[in-house]
C-alpha cells in the first residue's frame, strides 16, 4: 500500500469519527483565540507600563502652573509665537535671538528668498499650513528632533544627556528643538502644555501622526526656512545618542554649498540617504523647497523622497557623504557590544536605536575631555560607490510606495493620529 493510501485511508477514517473532529476542531479554535488573546494582553500591558512611567515623569507637574495662555484653546499659533521657559513663561524668542557673524548682504538676501517663497500660496505648503514666528531668528545651524507626542520620555533623556552640549561655540551659533504633533488640549494635548511650559524647547506642527514620513521632512524643511536664516538644518529621530560636541566641532565653516552629511544607504540603483539623521546646507534645502509645485514629487519616507528629488533636479555637483562613524541598524538596545561600550564619543558620532536608558548609560560612561579634533566631518566621510539613481520600483513591503504629487497632499497609509512603533515597537 502506498503512503499516499495510508493517508487517505487515515483521513477517510477521521471523518467517520464525527466525535473526534470536533475535538480536534475546537482545540485548534480554542489555541487560535488563547494566542490571540495572549498578544492583546502583551501589547496592553506595554502601552500601560508606559503610560504608568510617563505619569510618574510628570507627578511633578501642576495644572495650576499654566499660564493663562496656555489654558485658552484658542490658537496653536500663539504658543509657537513664545518660547516657555521656567524663569519667564511667556518670554518672546525674540529676546534669545543668537546673532551669528552673517554679513548684512547675505542676511537680506536670504531674507528675501523666504519671503519669496511664499509658502501660504504654494499649492504644495498650503494644505501643511506651515505656522509662522513673530520674526525670522539667525542661527549658523538649526536642530530639529522629530519626536511623537506620546516619547515624553525619550525627550527627557535627550534634555538630562547630550542636549545639554547644544550650545553655540566661538566657531557657529546652534538652536536645538524638538518638533512634535499639535493635540487638542481638552484631551491629550495638556500634556503636551505641561511639558513645553517646563521645558521650553518644543514647538508644534500642524501634522496628526501617522505614517507619511516624507511629508513629515518636508514640513521640517519649511518649517525652519520659513522661521530661521541658517547655514545648515539638521534633523534626527529621537532614538539618536548625538555626540554635538563633536559634531559642532566638525561642522565645515564657513558654510559648504549643496552639503551633505549623514547615514546613506549605499545599494545599486537604491541610493539615498537615511532621514534618522541628516544634515543638509540651506541652499540645498532652497533647491527642494523650491521646485515647480505642479511637478513636486512626495513620498512615504523621506529618504526615498530626497533622494528623487536629487535624480529629478539634476545636481551634477551633489554628493552624498556617509560617515562611518554612524551606528544605524540594528538598534543599539539589542546590540550586546553597545552593552559594555564606555566613552562612546571617542568612537562613534552618533548612535540610533538608543532608546532612554541607553542614552543615559551613553552619556554616564562617556569622557569629553580626551576628544581632540583635528579633522571636519568630511574627512571622516565615504562616497557610495553608485551612481546616485533611487528607483522606487525595487523596494518590498512597507518600504515600496509610489510617488505622487505634493500639491494634492498624498496619504499612504498608517491610522490618523497614530504613533509609528519603529524598531522598538512601543
Amino acid at each position: 500500500m502506498s503512503l499516499l493510501n495510508v493517508i487517505l485511508l487515515c483521513f477517510s477514517g477521521l471523518f467517520q469519527n464525527n466525535y473526534l473532529l470536533k475535538l480536534l476542531f475546537f482545540t485548534f479554535i480554542f489555541n487560535l483565540v488563547t494566542i490571540c488573546i495572549i498578544i492583546k494582553c502583551n501589547y496592553i500591558y506595554q502601552m500601560k507600563v508606559r503610560h504608568l512611567y510617563q505619569e510618574e515623569l510628570l507627578n511633578s507637574y501642576n495644572f495650576s502652573e499654566l499660564p493663562a495662555i496656555l489654558k485658552n484653546n484658542e490658537t496653536l499659533k500663539t504658543l509657537n509665537a513664545y518660547h516657555f521657559n521656567d524663569d519667564s513663561p511667556r518670554k518672546s524668542i525674540l529676546d534669545k535671538m543668537i546673532q551669528p557673524s552673517i554679513s548684512k548682504d547675505i542676511m537680506m538676501k536670504r531674507y528675501m528668498k523666504n519671503n519669496n517663497l511664499e509658502l501660504s500660496k504654494n499649492t504644495v505648503y498650503r494644505s501643511l499650513n506651515v505656522l509662522k514666528l513673530s520674526k525670522l531668528e539667525q542661527i549658523n545651524m538649526i536642530l530639529i528632533v522629530s519626536s511623537a507626542p506620546s516619547r515624553f520620555d525619550r525627550r527627557l533623556a535627550i534634555r538630562q544627556t547630550w542636549w545639554k552640549q547644544c550650545k553655540s561655540t566661538s566657531k557657529l551659533s546652534v538652536k536645538c528643538v524638538f518638533l512634535t504633533d499639535w493635540k487638542d488640549p481638552k484631551t491629550d494635548g495638556h500634556r503636551l502644555l505641561l511639558e513645553s511650559y517646563k521645558y521650553g524647547d518644543i514647538y508644534f506642527q500642524n501634522l496628526t501622526g501617522g505614517y507619511d514620513f516624507g511629508k513629515r521632512f518636508l514640513y521640517h524643511m519649511a518649517w525652519a526656512m520659513q522661521n530661521f536664516i541658517f547655514d545648515y538644518f539638521l534633523r534626527t529621530d529621537d532614538d539618536y545618542f548625538l555626540c554635538i560636541k563633536k559634531l559642532l566641532d566638525e561642522i565645515p565653516m564657513p558654510p559648504e554649498n549643496l552639503y551633505h552629511w549623514g547615514w546613506v544607504h549605499c545599494i545599486k540603483d537604491m541610493v539615498r540617504p537615511d532621514e534618522s539623521i541628516i544634515l543638509l546646507s540651506s541652499d540645498l534645502i532652497e533647491k527642494f523647497l523650491y521646485q515647480d509645485p505642479q511637478k513636486m514629487l512626495c513620498h512615504r519616507w523621506a529618504g526615498q523622497m530626497i533622494g528623487i528629488w536629487i535624480n529629478n533636479l539634476g545636481l551634477n555637483n551633489f554628493r552624498y557623504k556617509h560617515d562611518t562613524r554612524l551606528h544605524h541598524d540594528p538598534p543599539a538596545e539589542h546590540v550586546s557590544y553597545f552593552k559594555k561600550k564606555t566613552d562612546i564619543c571617542s568612537s562613534y558620532i552618533g548612535v540610533h536605536g538608543s532608546y532612554p536608558s541607553k542614552i543615559r548609560s551613553f552619556w554616564n560612561s562617556s569622557n569629553f575631555n580626551t576628544f581632540i579634533n583635528n579633522k571636519t566631518l568630511d574627512e571622516h566621510c565615504v562616497y557610495c560607490k553608485y551612481n546616485q539613481t533611487m528607483n522606487w520600483k525595487l523596494f518590498f513591503g512597507e518600504w515600496k510606495a509610489e510617488p505622487k504629487l505634493c500639491k494634492d497632499n498624498p496619504n499612504w497609509g498608517g491610522m490618523f493620529g497614530a504613533t509609528y512603533l519603529g524598531r522598538q515597537g512601543l
